[in-house]
């Protein structure tokens, strides 16, 4: 949850630097974020639907790869619209931060099933 908040936000910091070399530590700090974030995920998967996580984590990472393909080119059509790349860089703040509130909502404790029997 920290993890995808936290890059939305490098994004966003990134974007009003002026200094390249400082962009790039802040951008690749946003990526290390995002790895983290993807880490929470997976773990996530495997708590939540013990019994279904093949199912589900196909689906994740359908939804996935999906979104890697569509927000680039989202992004291109709002910066032809605003002729701003600081709007289109909102879009992954807005994916990030509806992600944390999406985590935020779930406990691994408590799986989508129910208890496992025996476990």
């Amino acid at each position: 949850m920290i993890g995808t908040f936290c890059c939305g936000t490098l994004v966003l910091i990134g974007d009003h630097i002026q200094n390249i070399p400082v962009m790039i530590v802040i951008f690749s700090f946003a990526l290390g974020c995002s790895g983290l974030s993807q880490i929470s995920i997976w773990t996530s998967v495997q708590d939540l639907t013990r019994g279904q996580t093949g199912l589900v984590a196909g689906w994740t990472t359908f939804w996935g790869n999906a979104a890697s393909g569509i927000a680039p080119i989202v992004m291109v059509y709002i910066v032809r619209m605003t002729g701003s790349w600081s709007t289109a860089l909102l879009l992954p703040f807005v994916a990030g931060l509806i992600g944390s509130v999406c985590c935020s909502a779930t406990h691994p404790e408590r799986p989508i099933e129910g208890p496992v029997e025996g476990a």
